[in-house]
């Protein structure tokens, strides 16, 4: 359901969902002097930085915690876990500080800065300002209300992005009771009155994580989508990583600092709690979640369409693209086929990519508009000039799924020769809906 754009390029929110989390443990590594970590620190803030800059305060944020983790495990630190012993022969103070691996992921890193700097400098597509432009500009904010409410029911009972309706993690904003919250607070306790600053030092990181993300809510823009506020998405997406590793970590902290007898009670309860939680938590999605008619049918019908017609041959600019949720799959697929597709909007950057937006330097009316949009909109469309290559309705798939209905169509720049009308795709039934988009 999630569309092409999702599982073919870096430019949507739900990178942040597995970077977020790497960040916080490899800059935990760091800090205990591990080469691997190290070497994968800069490289993995590089990727979520270049995926949005809301990532920034997340990753200047760990890092400078890294760093900060590095300096405090050298020697003298005077902890139990920081020293060697025969469990742990080699502790964090008698190991060097990893300077290779640290170089090599700056190197990294480096290159991996090099296309958006030369592009930015010959104004090219993938220019740096367009990555910092979604949600940096003049717009309301969550502000400190809103970032707290976010911070707090990404710990609720049942956290906010638990949730069954997709939209969900990107507008709770009213504050929760943050249950969860107390057992990092309870295990970073007992790991620093036992002297374990290992554990210390991965509960901070994961902590202050948390604390950036929220920053970054309370700092940038709040969106509009369906006539409701929205947080910034790949701020609540990044939220989520950190906030089950705090937890994570609190609870290990925690059962390792119990006497033998009681950690093994601890770890039965505690693996007959896990049960219970994803059985109430598959229950829960069962019940709450909403069922998303399946994209896939509606993209091969309508761009099979478009690449079928006589407009394939000519340069398209998808209009309207945030308006309907199969148009980044149909770019997609015109684009793969070899069609020269661009989108018309820069703030939809975040969504296709800045290769894919229109460059500025081209003049209005040099492509063919192209549209995709629901099915019932063809008689309107005709009427404003519009030429409907393909309609098809929703249906039923061979697994039994929904699939969502749609129409595709294209309109000439003025003074240019119409588009040759075609049929819709499928035959019509006798109310006049089109057949289901094809298999």
């Amino acid at each position: 359901a999630a569309g092409a754009a999702a599982t073919r390029d870096p430019w949507n929110p739900w990178v942040a969902l597995v970077a977020s989390g790497l960040l916080v443990v490899v800059a935990w590594g760091t800090g205990e002097r591990q080469a691997i970590p190290a070497a994968l620190l800069l490289p993995t803030g590089t990727v979520l930085v270049q995926s949005h800059a809301a990532g920034g305060p997340l990753v200047v944020a760990v890092t400078a915690a890294a760093g900060m983790a590095l300096w405090w495990s050298g020697p003298g630190a005077g902890s139990r876990s920081d020293q060697p012993s025969e469990s742990t022969p080699a502790g964090p103070s008698s190991r060097p500080v990893p300077w290779a691996a640290l170089g090599a992921g700056a190197a990294v890193s480096a290159v991996a800065w090099i296309p958006p700097v030369v592009a930015q400098l010959r104004g090219e597509p993938g220019r740096i300002g367009e990555l910092f432009q979604a949600g940096t500009g003049t717009g309301a904010r969550a502000g400190l209300q809103g970032a707290v409410g976010v911070l707090t029911g990404a710990y609720a009972l049942v956290p906010s992005w638990l949730g069954g309706a997709a939209r969900e993690p990107f507008t709770s904003t009213d504050w929760s009771v943050p249950v969860w919250l107390v057992v990092p607070i309870v295990g970073l306790v007992v790991a620093a009155r036992r002297g374990e600053r290992t554990w210390v030092r991965g509960l901070i990181v994961s902590l202050v994580a948390v604390v950036a993300v929220a920053i970054g809510v309370a700092t940038f823009e709040v969106g509009v989508l369906d006539g409701r506020d929205v947080v910034f998405s790949y701020l609540t997406v990044a939220l989520r990583a950190p906030v089950a590793l705090s937890v994570a970590l609190g609870a290990a902290a925690t059962a390792t600092a119990l006497a033998a007898p009681a950690a093994e009670r601890v770890r039965v309860a505690a693996g007959a709690l896990a049960v219970v939680i994803a059985v109430a938590f598959i229950a829960l999605q069962a019940s709450s979640a909403t069922p998303v008619p399946t994209i896939a049918p509606l993209v091969r019908t309508l761009s099979t369409a478009v690449l079928d017609s006589p407009v394939a041959a000519d340069p398209l600019v998808l209009v309207d693209a945030e308006s309907y949720p199969g148009a980044e799959g149909v770019l997609l697929a015109l684009e793969r086929s070899g069609v020269d597709v661009v989108v018309d909007r820069p703030d939809f950057v975040t969504r296709v990519g800045p290769s894919r937006i229109r460059p500025d330097d081209e003049a209005a009316g040099s492509r063919v508009e192209l549209l995709v949009t629901a099915p019932d909109r063809a008689a309107d469309l005709r009427r404003d000039g519009w030429t409907v290559v393909a309609v098809c309705g929703p249906g039923l798939a061979a697994d039994g799924e929904e699939t969502l209905g749609g129409l595709v169509a294209v309109r000439r720049p003025v003074g240019a020769p119409l588009v040759a009308p075609t049929a819709p795709s499928g035959p019509v039934t006798p109310s006049g809906g089109a057949a289901a988009c094809g298999p």
